[in-house]
């Protein structure tokens, strides 16, 4: 029941996507709280031809828990990532499987947004949450402290000779962009020097 090939799996997810699994906590969550069905169930990890990504997002994978002498390809076939849950001889571990043979399909609906992580990190999914890593010079929770930058313009070839931009990248997503100019000052005659003033 409820059973399909992995692309059909997939597809089946509607407004959610096949799991990726990426760390051993999120591993075995899945595995104590999953019941046993026959077949197993599938998982968005395919071989893509040079390498195991997850297709929910589009990475590398960086974790893997492969059952003993798995990835095998033993039908010359087996680019699709199944994991076993609840099985005797290897319990949470993952298998390489012919992607037309029909499993469950393991759904989540995804926690990060384009706006979670305020645009300046990465969304990392957790369990029923996430974690954002934030780009260099922003911190928080949700890299909602940024970075002050102040830009630096000189005009030598301008009796109006110098612009000053400050631009403040802060909390809630967003630029600030402040400046000080003399009228008529053509941008394309500057030669720019960025001074940065720290956070």
């Amino acid at each position: 029941e409820n059973q399909f090939p992995w692309r059909k799996a997939s597809k089946y997810c509607r407004n959610a996507s096949m799991v990726a699994i990426t760390n051993q906590k999120e591993n075995d969550h899945l595995d104590e709280r999953l019941p046993y069905v026959k077949g197993y169930y599938w998982t968005s990890g395919i071989h893509n031809g040079s390498g195991w990504i997850w297709t929910s997002t589009q990475e590398l994978m960086h974790f893997t828990n492969w059952a003993k002498d798995e990835p095998n390809n033993l039908t010359t076939r087996e680019n699709c990532i199944e994991i076993y849950i609840k099985s005797e001889a290897s319990s949470g571990q993952w298998n390489d499987d012919n992607c037309r043979k029909r499993k469950r399909a393991l759904c989540y609906k995804a926690s990060c947004s384009n706006s979670s992580c305020f645009g300046h990190g990465v969304c990392l999914e957790t369990i029923g949450n996430y974690t954002c890593k934030c780009e260099d010079g922003f911190t928080g929770a949700r890299c909602e402290n940024g970075k002050r930058v102040r830009f630096l313009y000189n005009f030598k070839n301008h009796r109006h000779y110098r612009i000053l931009f400050l631009l403040y990248y802060w909390s809630e997503l967003s630029l600030y962009v402040y400046y000080i100019l003399d009228k008529d000052i053509k941008k394309d005659n500057y030669d720019g020097q960025i001074d940065n003033i720290g956070i």
